[in-house]
């Protein structure tokens, strides 16, 4: 197994537990329940302002700006894909989960943004963490709902 490979493995799975723990711990924490309305302007703050860090870096000509540009575009998916998710969480769970979410997300793909240009790895941490919170979130409130 090459080398990159190995670090690719090694940050997925490190984004996958954190991912397990971004969707446990709230649940666990015995956060008190907030309402949606109240929650989800809030939780999208952080993944607003990497968004916009992100876009003015791959603004500037250079090497890294279309590095900047990809990372940006999968940021980005990611955020729609949170869109799409976490109000169902909110009303499930309530929306300290999804504050937590938030924060997870923002740090995430800061993590997938600095990986991208420093180590492979932490890229896959990254967004393996951004994806597996996303996801694993929105099957835990389905089951949750389903009863």
């Amino acid at each position: 197994m090459t080398g990159q490979r190995r670090n690719t493995l090694i940050g997925t799975a490190a984004g996958t537990l954190w991912a397990l723990a971004v969707v446990i711990l709230p649940g666990q924490a015995g956060l008190p329940f907030l309402p949606a309305p109240m929650t989800l302007p809030l939780a999208g703050l952080l993944p607003a302002l990497v968004l916009a860090a992100m876009i003015l870096r791959g603004a500037f000509p250079g090497p890294a700006a279309e590095t900047d540009r990809g990372i940006l575009l999968e940021a980005s998916a990611q955020l729609v894909l949170a869109l799409a998710v976490w109000p169902f969480v909110a009303l499930s769970q309530g929306g300290a989960p999804v504050i937590v979410l938030g924060l997870s997300l923002g740090l995430s793909s800061l993590a997938t943004w600095i990986g991208a240009h420093r180590a492979a790895g932490l890229r896959w941490a990254g967004f393996a963490g951004t994806l597996g919170a996303t996801v694993l979130s929105g099957l835990w409130s389905l089951m949750l709902w389903l009863g």
